[in-house]
């Protein structure tokens, strides 16, 4: 008889906390998709194949045979006569999501370059997650940065009064006053492979319109949603704590990896990977990171996302009128093929892919945060801002290109110019040339000054002026030019 343990007393590790918040509970799991994520290392970006088998459309199939239908077809036929007999506008109601989805996807769209297989014009039904099918790319440590500085507190607070049909104190006069159970007191009876699928999908779309406007904060939380086992409290802060702790775990990660202030005589020499392995033994975080890599070999039959040019295709019809008929004929017989199926099969384009799977947030975030590592990708703290942002190439900034809230330039234009007014307030240089230029711009404009006479005079007092500051010329000399330039009365 195999030992029982009572574990009731016992303490978890460091290690063991960490593992289980990124785990859901007996409400919420957080690993409905299995997105497929390519590393494009030239490109040194990732590209997210999203996952979209339990949208509707390649649901219906599973459907069908679950409700004992013989064909989709027949299925689909009762199932829209039915609903639309039950919601005569429900299609007025899916165009209404659809152009909702449509804006979501155009909102990424500015920020990431997306390719999507659904949303074409004769497009009825919305998906249920807006970037289900889609792919798209992900230059290394936008991903990361685009879900730290996502406002995931502000969008669940808003939502929390509509998710107020999970709540305790709903739920518990509900039980008390008509004798009706929730979710997590039934237990289902799962019989078939069939019955699991729909039971993921319909708890995949509970938790959309649920919690649909808080995924759509962040890329991550969009393209890895979580299902919900049962509607309720626990679900909600359960989610709600798994994305804040991770933004809050991901931006300590980059402060102690990459931020140059950070501890700069402990850490000053050393490269962001061996702050990382600092970062993980003081924290006692978790040094591994186990993933799921596949070695995919396809052809333009079984292509699922390996794009195929139209070179590859026109070099496959050469390849089909140099294949010699009778030795195709011979092959085919020992597979039991016709010779027109080998010579298709010898002429199609072949590759070989890898990839990754990625099935929740966090796996996202690992593998882009690891792949910056690998890729060399630098961080720095924008000294406007105070976010993070990626360093381009040799280019040595300390200003990112955000705009900030309530701003109409970004981080990069605002210090240039609160340098320019700095410079100008303590250089005298600086302070006559300004002097004397509104004098002249004033009667440039009131037509005492010809234009380009102005334009000459401003071309030679710029250059006179840097010439000051550099200590070339005095800021006598500077101000005898300037005030000979033109007729003045006297000096001010």
């Amino acid at each position: 008889m195999a030992k029982k343990y009572d574990y009731t007393n016992y303490e978890l590790s460091e290690y063991e906390k960490e593992k289980a918040r990124h785990r859901g509970n007996e409400s919420i799991s957080f690993d409905v998709f299995q997105n497929k994520v390519v590393e494009l290392k030239d490109e040194k970006s990732l590209c997210v194949y999203v996952d979209d088998f339990f949208e509707n459309e390649n649901m219906n199939d599973i459907f069908a045979e679950d409700e004992g239908f013989s064909n989709t077809d027949d299925y689909l036929k009762k199932y829209y006569k039915d609903l639309l007999d039950a919601v005569p506008d429900y299609y007025e109601s899916e165009a209404e999501e659809i152009e909702h989805q449509k804006e979501v996807i155009s909102a990424y769209s500015q920020k990431f370059e997306i390719t999507l297989d659904y949303y074409n014009e004769e497009q009825k039904e919305a998906l249920t997650s807006a970037l289900a099918g889609s792919a798209i790319k992900i230059p290394l440590g936008e991903g990361i940065l685009d879900f730290c500085y996502a406002d995931f507190q502000d969008q669940f607070a808003k939502s929390i009064s509509g998710y107020a049909i999970g709540s305790e104190e709903l739920w518990a006069a509900l039980r008390k006053d008509k004798n009706i159970n929730r979710n997590e007191d039934i237990k289902h009876e799962i019989k078939n492979r069939n019955q699991k699928l729909i039971e993921t999908h319909m708890r995949y779309t509970d938790a959309v319109q649920a919690l649909g406007e808080v995924m759509e904060v962040s890329l991550y939380s969009l393209i890895n949603p979580p299902a919900l086992i049962n509607q309720n409290a626990k679900a909600y802060n359960r989610y709600q704590n798994y994305l804040i702790n991770l933004q809050q775990e991901m931006l300590s990660l980059l402060e102690f990896c990459y931020d140059e202030t950070y501890f700069p005589k402990l850490f000053g020499k050393m490269t962001p990977a061996e702050r990382f392995t600092f970062y993980s033994k003081v924290n006692q975080k978790q040094s591994s990171f186990p993933r799921t890599e596949i070695f995919q070999l396809g052809s333009l039959l079984s292509a699922s996302f390996v794009p195929i040019t139209n070179e590859q295709l026109s070099h496959g019809v050469e390849k089909l009128s140099e294949i010699d008929s009778e030795n195709a004929e011979e092959f085919a017989k020992k597979y039991n093929m016709t010779g027109d199926f080998i010579k298709m099969l010898l002429s199609i384009p072949s590759y070989t892919t890898q990839y990754y799977e990625c099935s929740t947030v966090f796996d996202m975030l690992m593998l882009e945060f690891t792949k910056m590592l690998e890729h060399n990708i630098r961080f720095r703290k924008c000294k406007n801002c105070g976010r993070y942002f990626i360093m381009k190439g040799n280019y040595d900034n300390d200003y990112c290109d955000r705009i900030p809230e309530g701003e109409t330039k970004n981080c990069q234009t605002i210090a240039s110019l609160k340098n320019y007014k700095e410079k100008v307030s303590d250089n005298v240089a600086w302070k006559l040339y300004n002097k004397y230029y509104k004098r002249y711009f004033a009667r440039m404009k009131a037509g005492n000054i010809e234009s380009d006479v102005f334009k000459k005079w401003q071309y030679k007092a710029t250059a006179m002026r840097d010439e000051c500051v550099d200590g070339k010329v005095t800021e006598q000399e500077f101000e005898d030019f300037l005030f000979g330039s033109f007729v003045n009365r006297k000096r001010s």
